[in-house]
């Protein structure tokens, strides 16, 4: 309907707009003196009518105004392509080079996480700190999680909270994913026996692993193995010695002090 639309009106609102119109105009077409007072009445009505329609009518003008007509995008126009020039798709690629996502494992370990961690672990909530940990390592496929989660279960501020063999999981997790401190830990493990038996071959052999990767710690605990030996392994005080001697060189303070005494008391 014209006035529906131009109005900006309900059907309701065009229906009662249309009808007092028509009786309006016979009523005035009449010209009896007995509806005067009705007429008058009835002008009254329409006359307030008039003024709210006009403000509607300004209203939506106004509206439009302000609201901004969308861009029809049309078929026929999605389905257009522009061919690009050889050359000028080599200058694009050239723009634009595709970046290959790194690997899960090789991103970079969350401090945020760590940090959280060390807060509840702290606090005594080490429910909370595992299951961070838990999340990160679940996330990030990163060895560290794994390696502080063995931390969390060996070395607990009271002893009824240590976990070895909890640990232990959690270093050879990480010792499979190559990772040195974890197979540090885990070589002391299996030469102390603390989550299982001794196994002084495998703790040499973890020992290795991790002093190959610049881990100058895993290389004093090496040299006391050869130092005192034990069942089925022999000591060697001479291989003690390198050991000791390449443990010296770290840039940890502790682990250096601690390889050069080992060594003056192997040398007396």
């Amino acid at each position: 309907m014209a006035i529906q639309r131009f109005f900006n009106l309900s059907k309701l609102e065009a229906f009662i707009f249309v009808i007092i119109s028509i009786a309006f105009s016979v009523f005035m077409i009449s010209g009896s003196p007995i509806l005067g007072p009705v007429l008058d009445a009835i002008s009254f009505v329409a006359a307030i009518i008039t003024i709210y329609l006009f403000m509607r009518a300004t209203e939506a003008a106004h509206l439009k105004r302000k609201i901004k007509p969308q861009e029809k995008i049309h078929q026929d126009d999605k389905e257009k392509t522009i061919e690009k020039a050889p050359e000028d798709q080599g200058r694009e690629d050239a723009k634009s080079p595709v970046l290959e996502e790194k690997p899960e494992r090789d991103k970079e370990p969350d401090p945020e996480c760590l940090e959280e961690a060390k807060k509840y672990k702290e606090k005594g909530d080490r429910t909370t700190a595992r299951a961070l940990l838990l999340d990160a390592a679940s996330r990030l496929n990163d060895p560290k999680y794994l390696y502080e989660l063995g931390k969390l279960h060996l070395y607990a501020e009271r002893a009824q909270d240590n976990d070895p063999n909890e640990a232990k999981k959690w270093f050879q997790k990480a010792a499979d994913m190559n990772h040195p401190p974890s197979q540090r830990e885990l070589g002391i493990m299996l030469y102390q026996g603390r989550g299982a038996d001794p196994d002084y071959l495998a703790a040499a052999e973890q020992l290795r692993l991790a002093g190959d990767q610049e881990d100058h710690r895993a290389w004093l605990h090496l040299g006391y193995m050869y130092q005192f030996g034990g069942p089925g392994f022999s000591a060697d005080e001479n291989l003690a010695a390198s050991y000791y001697l390449e443990a010296s060189k770290s840039d940890d303070y502790s682990t250096r002090e601690e390889a050069k005494n080992a060594l003056e008391k192997l040398s007396l």
